[in-house]
């Protein structure tokens, strides 16, 4: 049960750090959209695939409201990234803050857990 954490952590690590790369306003857009496809989703697949396997182990409902805000809030900042990612002009005043305050809401649920 020690490494679904650990991998879960990890996943988490690798979208947090996806998401961040893929915000910033530095980078080309080339190196944006990579980091999109090939470290954010990858992250969010993997999060997701390994929360899932944790709530089923320890026996937490999945409507429970942190879960569900998690998994909102997750894919909020997801699909702001793709939309980010789909073509270079769209750098709007709202995706960029949506995908930050998306991922930042899900890794706030996934540590404090409200009952």
């Amino acid at each position: 049960m020690l490494w679904l954490r650990f991998f879960k952590l990890l996943g988490a690590f690798v979208f947090f750090a996806g998401t961040l790369a893929a915000i910033m306003p530095g980078l080309p857009f080339a190196m944006r959209r990579r980091f999109t496809f090939a470290v954010a989703a990858p992250g969010f697949g993997l999060s997701w695939a390994l929360g899932f396997v944790l709530v089923s182990t320890q026996r937490h409902s999945v409507l429970s409201a942190w879960i569900l805000g998690a998994l909102v809030s997750s894919m909020v900042s997801l699909q702001a990234l793709l939309y980010l990612a789909g073509k270079e002009e769209r750098r709007g005043p709202v995706a960029r803050p949506l995908a930050a305050l998306g991922l930042l809401m899900t890794l706030v649920l996934m540590v404090w857990r409200p009952t």
